[in-house]
């Protein structure tokens, strides 16, 4: 299709007129056509497909750029829309080309794997390639999508896996042998500006070579190793421009990286060299005050939001997951870390939430976690087998690990959940048997072979703290390796081997940590933690006492900070600062804007540009910051 530079210009320049936040208000709009069965075509200047090699399919897509992709009962199933080129110009010869995108999942099911974000060809070289940005399977698209793994590489400020593959098969020129190229983003975003020349200077960096542009599309592609895909994925808005992206709106750039605002506090708050407070950056922490038993009187607090089908996502920086193969489900997720798991006529069903990473760090270079639960089961009903405490994912080696303090089922887990009994070891003061398991099936990437690791211990409890490290330390010592963490989460499963099981697992404390844990294990916390990940290393530079701060804080153990210190939190004790990787005492009774970690408050700028839950929010140097 013959696109004209005129048109692409035209467009750039109505979207940088265009402050409008799409994350936000998005809405399909202008013309539309409706497409039962494959078919290219055009409407209002831009490009668009649908193709399914099976089910019952529709597509609707719009002159704005933006469309809705409806799958029922396929195999393989993508609709996508976007720019069209005559396949004589280079990117370079083209320009800088940019995507805005927001996506609705709506009704997702039996999705094995998915992609979500821009897809295109090059001839001279014949090359197909993905820049994937989120997915519509449970789980993020594995090493199996590439025969040639890159690495991991930041590219536009977030962190992709790059593949290269080289397939025989269908293709814009027939059947024919072609070049796949992919970069995966590491943290699904369902709303976002996607650089995507970027990305094409990213892979020539790597030696895979580009050819002339064929099209460049937002995409949605979802397909089955089994019975077939249903649901719909609906882009309210989508674009695809050449133009400055970032630069044209600071009200956009706000919201197309909300998701990876969320998803960043995440990785901060587990990751031990981000997680922290500085005095730069950042302008709130939370402490837990000391004295408070989570098992006598815990209650959900915080913000929540109710999750009634397959989802994971975030909340208050919280990472979470339902999952249920079938039945009548829900979950409620608390930015305190709490939650609540009620199932009816499930066969398997969990849901948990804890801690997320990047899977890039060990456990010992994050630092020692632990978690603190407390379970209430209420009516619980035909449960086969069943798993609370935590649950996690390692990668390289591929890891699905269990340290189980309590289940839902009658009887404890037993020997058939490993392959291979280590035995029985006492593991921070418990009695716990030690197992081992090579499988293959799902996983979180994707249908391949993993290691399975249990701990179950001997007697179940309803609340306590749980020394997760201290489990990765015994397994390690019999020569289960752990790989770069991927999560680390409070779980509660139960399945049937028969009609299904019912009842509600309420979680009303749940927390996992990076900090000195409870000691005792009882519930009962007796050293300040943080909601943040707290650097267990000591560094030789330490809070120095040449502030005059609260006797209530030194009496703790805790130095004074520096005379210019930054108040992030102030109780009953004083005024806490953070410097040198710990926490101090700060005489300054300086009041910060209330904030989240990552981002700066304003010093000068007044001008809104978005608000959210957070509060105001306005642009310094570039960069995002919270109004006072």
């Amino acid at each position: 299709m013959k696109f004209s530079r005129v048109t692409l210009l035209s467009l750039a320049s109505a979207l940088a007129v265009n402050a409008q936040s799409f994350c936000n208000g998005a809405k399909h709009s202008g013309q539309s056509i409706v497409v039962n069965s494959n078919r290219v075509g055009s409407i209002g200047g831009v490009g668009y497909e649908l193709w399914a090699d099976s089910g019952s399919n529709s597509a609707t897509f719009y002159s704005d750029g933006s469309f809705s992709c409806s799958f029922r009962s396929a195999k393989d199933y993508l609709c996508r829309a976007g720019l069209s080129f005559n396949s004589d110009k280079t990117h370079q010869q083209i320009g800088h080309m940019y995507a805005d995108f927001k996506l609705v999942k709506q009704g997702i099911q039996n999705v094995d794997y998915s992609y979500v974000g821009i897809y295109g060809w090059t001839r001279n070289p014949l090359v197909e390639f993905y820049v994937v940005d989120n997915w519509l399977s449970q789980y993020r698209p594995g090493d199996w999508v590439g025969n040639k793994k890159h690495g991991d590489f930041t590219i536009d400020g977030a962190q992709y896996t790059v593949y290269e593959n080289t397939r025989y098969g269908p293709s814009i020129e027939g059947n024919t042998q072609f070049k796949q190229y992919f970069s995966i983003r590491k943290q699904a975003r369902d709303c976002g500006t996607i650089d995507i020349t970027a990305h094409f200077q990213q892979w020539e960096k790597l030696g895979m070579k580009m050819g002339k542009m064929h099209e460049a599309k937002v995409l949605g592609e979802a397909g089955s190793n089994g019975g077939g895909t249903s649901g719909t994925a609906d882009f309210p808005y989508a674009k695809v421009y050449i133009g400055n992206g970032n630069q044209k709106t600071t009200t956009t750039t706000r919201r197309t990286t909300t998701t990876t605002r969320r998803t960043t506090t995440t990785s901060r708050r587990t990751s031990t060299t981000k997680s922290l407070p500085s005095s730069n950056n950042n302008c709130s922490a939370k402490i837990i005050k000391q004295g408070y038993n989570f098992c006598n009187g815990a209650k959900h607090s915080g913000q929540s939001i109710v999750v009634n089908s397959n989802r994971v996502g975030s909340i208050g920086g919280v990472g979470y997951e339902l999952w249920a193969d079938s039945g009548s489900n829900s979950a409620t997720f608390y930015s305190d870390g709490s939650f609540s798991c009620s199932f009816r006529s499930a066969k398997d069903y969990l849901c948990r939430a804890g801690l997320s990473f990047n899977s890039d760090k060990t456990h010992q270079q994050i630092g020692h976690m632990y978690a603190d639960f407390k379970l209430v089961k209420q009516g619980i009903q035909n449960v086969d087998y069943s798993y609370v405490g935590i649950y996690g994912w390692t990668r390289n080696p591929l890891v699905e690990f269990y340290v189980v303090d309590n289940w839902l089922s009658q009887y404890r887990p037993g020997d058939w959940v490993g392959n291979k009994k280590h035995g029985d070891f006492t593991i921070d003061g418990a009695q716990y048997t030690v197992y081992e398991n090579t499988r293959y099936g799902p996983s979180i990437d994707g249908d391949t072979q993993f290691k399975q690791y249990f701990s179950i211990r001997k007697q179940a409890r309803d609340c306590g703290t749980i020394d997760i490290t201290a489990h990765f330390q015994q397994w390690e010592k019999l020569g289960m390796k752990m790989g770069k963490m991927h999560e680390a989460k409070v779980l509660g499963e139960a399945g049937s081997n028969g009609g299904g099981t019912s009842g509600t697992a309420d979680f009303p404390y749940a927390k996992v940590y990076i900090g000195n844990g409870n000691g005792n294990g009882n519930g009962q916390q007796q050293q300040p933690k943080t909601t943040t990940t707290k650097k267990t290393t000591t560094k030789s530079s330490q809070p120095t006492s040449s502030g005059k701060c609260s006797s209530n804080i030194t009496r703790q153990g805790y130095k004074c900070c520096s005379a210019n210190c930054i108040v992030f939190y102030s109780d009953n004790d004083g005024n806490w600062g953070y410097e040198n990787d710990q926490w101090c005492g700060c005489a300054n009774a300086v009041k910060k804007c209330k904030n989240v970690f990552g981002y700066s408050c304003c010093k000068s700028s007044r001008t809104v540009y978005f608000t959210d839950e957070d509060g105001k929010w306005s642009v310094e140097n570039n960069e995002w910051c919270l109004i006072n």
